[in-house]
């Protein structure tokens, strides 16, 4: 492993200087749209101001994605079939893709852009569930939550090859162990670089921070942060999977049962895919879709869940449903006796006591089950006589994980 850069922070303030600004007409499209009296020529005065934004605008207007090849001219019409807030994520998707679209490997950059569309897209779902005033800005600011990553990636390339391989990249206190900066502090200083408002700096900044997410005050930052962690339903997210843990905890401070949130996820997938026509607007090289992460889940094959907490028991059991299982009654799979149906168990070693584990031992052990444990779990409350058949998942997992 390396040794921590000696001042990784002028590292990274120098890349950061090296970043392009933000485009004018996207800081002047955020101060347009936040008076009250804006209206659309406002709006298309701005944009026109910048050809080539709204060259690629009008490009997407076009696409087949929204039915009308050859038919929008104007941004005046795109203004009309858009609307004003969609508009302003647009420019700053385009903007902010445009800064950053060479400087990593296809793969990476691939992994990086996957996960950022799949949290704004969760985001703005989630906001505007939740009412939320700007559900637009939640898109934005999910898109942007981790572009720490990306600064970190081009400025600490060998501090974050040590990090990706210890499996600690998510982890803020750990980013600054290996690396020396955490990618949320970077990405501050990225969006500050940009003159971004406030409210998006806070969700980067703290969309890891336990105690600031789950504080009420600040909806649009536990949205950001839920929706990163729901992200790995689409694929590979680049961090941890230990860092979705908190899963439940945000649905509750969003006064939110785990199976409302997951009753989103069709709408999440689907305006993820809808946002995967603004890279290919952007001339990325990136070929994925939704359908590409993940297998064809089993049709109704039973999964037992053993768990104390009713609300992580919900989650696991709605989330397993969700991937095509079948939630079978635990006490009656237990009481079955030598005899019973072999199904996948997960055993939430957080919420169950020792006493419990010790009388799950010898049932488990003969059961023939496949155990699978929920992180984080310490591996050492699972019982040496089944530890062989236990794997390990993140309380967010795609049904390609259940599968394998």
């Amino acid at each position: 492993m390396p040794a921590v850069a000696q001042q990784p922070r002028e590292l990274v303030l120098n890349r950061v200087r090296e970043i392009p600004p933000l485009p004018l007409v996207v800081r002047e499209l955020m101060s347009v749209m936040r008076k009250p009296e804006s209206s659309a020529d406002d709006i298309t005065r701005v944009l026109s101001a910048d050809q080539a934004l709204a060259g690629k605008i009008l490009r997407l207007v076009n696409s087949s994605f929204y039915g009308m090849p050859g038919h929008v001219s104007t941004i005046s019409q795109a203004v009309v079939i858009l609307g004003h807030a969609a508009l302003r994520s647009l420019a700053t998707t385009l903007s902010v893709v445009d800064s950053f679209g060479s400087e990593l490997p296809a793969e990476r950059r691939q992994v990086f852009w996957q996960h950022a569309l799949a949290t704004a897209a969760g985001a703005e779902v989630l906001a505007r569930e939740l009412g939320l005033p700007e559900p637009e800005e939640a898109f934005v600011a999910g898109l942007l939550h981790d572009i720490g990553h990306l600064i970190l990636a081009i400025a600490l390339p060998e501090e974050c090859e040590a990090a990706t391989a210890a499996g600690i990249i998510g982890d803020p206190e750990q980013e600054r162990t290996i690396i020396g900066m955490d990618h949320c502090r970077a990405g501050r200083l990225v969006l500050q670089h940009w003159k971004l408002p406030n409210s998006l700096i806070e969700c980067v900044r703290l969309h890891h921070g336990e105690g600031a997410c789950l504080n009420a005050t600040s909806p649009m930052l536990t949205v950001v942060a839920l929706a990163d962690r729901l992200s790995r339903l689409q694929g590979d997210t680049g961090e941890s999977p230990a860092v979705t843990a908190d899963v439940v905890a945000l649905s509750t401070a969003l006064r939110r049962d785990p199976a409302a949130i997951i009753g989103l996820l069709p709408t999440i997938t689907a305006r993820f895919d809808e946002a995967r026509a603004v890279l290919g607007t952007a001339d990325l090289d990136l070929d994925w879709t939704s359908e590409s992460f993940g297998m064809f889940p089993p049709n109704g094959l039973p999964v037992v869940v053993l768990a104390n907490d009713a609300k992580r028991t919900q989650w696991l059991e709605r989330l397993a449903e969700r991937h095509g299982y079948e939630p079978a009654d635990p006490r009656q799979w237990l009481s079955e006796g030598p005899h019973r149906t072999p199904v996948l168990v997960i055993c939430d070693v957080e919420s169950i006591s020792a006493e419990q584990m010790t009388r799950l031992e010898p049932l488990l052990a003969n059961s023939g089950a496949r155990v699978i444990v929920p992180q984080p779990g310490d591996p050492r409350r699972i019982p040496a006589s089944w530890r062989a058949q236990c794997g390990t998942l993140p309380m967010v997992f795609s049904v390609g994980e259940l599968v394998l």
